[in-house]
């Protein structure tokens, strides 16, 4: 595994494809519901083997730059913490014992932080102020997905619980809570998507593809925590799929990040030009605001309910949502103070601009009246020689 091979990403596609039907149609007795533990161990393999590979004299790849190899490693040990986490509750189970909490959760929580801190860790690019909007973008979304978690299963869960034991219930909450974090990873990528470092294929792919294997997961994950929260999970239906799918698919983004060849550094500039020359407000940026009039529309469901547990829930979701209209007011204002010092350098620029046009035209006509004098003073010259 040195170099890009469209063989092994071929055989990778098969095996999610395997896995995906050995899962759904329970084939090889027991063997499907291994799946989750073969995805994991799999996925982690993959990236950690392809991040860690030495680079080659004249490999002609794109290099990691700052701490990308630290979080794509990282990324690679939250695969392999899971799959050991899966490994003992396959014991658990083939033992008949179904203890929660159980040091199973110790491999299952380690993957959402180490995951969340690898994809912070990816590099950036751009100005103070760009970093600013993107965190700001970012907190936009992953506050209204919360407070919409909030209202399908956090606040059910926090607040009509029956589960005595603590750690149980933090467990309960931690699960759902850092899908929703490992969903804002993906907002926060396609923000940080728009800068000058990923317009280099390698780094486009692998955000793209590791956006994917990080939706398959978390959407896997917390479908599973309502469907357990409503006591009507069944094992081994499509519910299950997103675990394995998710987590081979963040391992491929890892070895793609790793062996796509390099990017000419004309054709990123040509890319950064073609995209400053498009809308500066894409999809992207409409996401947050997307979310926003999500949050809205199920607030006034919680409000308009006659549920009692609705009502329960209520105060933390106006509260929310609340934090979530200050956040937006704030990036309003700082768009508009940061239009109108754009707007101060341009009328800066344009007054610099008319006394260079002045000083030109000044010299201009100094250059054209010193050149009718030097015409007059050789028309003279030549009379003289005439008379001589």
């Amino acid at each position: 595994m040195r170099s890009l091979s469209w063989t092994f990403i071929g055989a990778v596609i098969g095996l999610e494809a395997l896995i995906t039907v050995f899962m759904l149609f329970h084939l090889g007795g027991s063997a499907w519901r291994f799946a989750q533990l073969a995805g994991s161990i799999i996925g982690g393999m993959i990236a950690l083997i392809s991040i860690n590979i030495a680079y080659r004299d004249r490999e002609s790849t794109e290099p990691l730059i700052s701490r990308e190899r630290l979080a794509w490693t990282l990324v690679g040990c939250g695969l392999i913490a899971w799959g050991l986490g899966e490994s003992i509750w396959r014991y658990y189970m083939f033992t008949n014992q179904n203890p929660f909490p159980s040091y199973a959760d110790i491999g299952y929580a380690s993957l959402p932080p180490l995951i969340f801190a690898g994809m912070l860790l990816q590099p950036t690019s751009g100005s103070a102020r760009k970093r600013l909007f993107l965190l700001l973008d970012s907190l936009i979304s992953m506050a209204s997905m919360l407070a919409i978690s909030w209202y399908l299963l956090l606040g059910d869960l926090a607040l009509h619980s029956t589960v005595e034991n603590p750690l149980a219930k933090f467990l309960g909450l931690y699960y759902p809570t850092t899908d929703v974090a490992l969903l804002s990873c993906v907002v926060i990528m396609l923000l940080r998507g728009q800068g000058r470092l990923y317009q280099a294929t390698a780094r486009r792919v692998a955000l793209i593809v590791v956006g994917i294997g990080l939706c398959f997961f978390a959407i896997s994950d917390f479908t599973f925590n309502v469907l357990q929260n409503a006591g009507i999970y069944v094992e081994g239906t499509w519910v299950d799929l997103g675990w394995p799918l998710g987590l081979i698919t963040i391992g491929l983004a890892a070895y793609l990040r790793r062996f796509i060849p390099l990017t000419p550094a004309d054709r990123i500039e040509q890319r950064w030009r073609r995209r400053a020359e498009c809308l500066t407000f894409g999809p992207e940026q409409l996401l947050p605001y997307f979310l926003l009039v999500v949050l809205f529309g199920v607030l006034l469901l919680n409000i308009f309910s006659p549920d009692a547990g609705q009502r329960d829930i209520r105060p933390i979701l106006l509260i929310a949502t609340i934090a979530v209209v200050g956040l937006v007011i704030v990036r309003q204002i700082l768009t508009l103070l940061d239009n109108a010092h754009l707007t101060r350098r341009q009328a800066d620029a344009l007054e610099r601009l008319e006394i260079v046009n002045r000083r030109v035209e000044d010299q201009a006509r100094i250059i054209a009246e010193r050149n009718i004098a030097l015409e007059r003073g050789v028309a003279e010259l030549k009379d003289v020689q005439a008379r001589l």
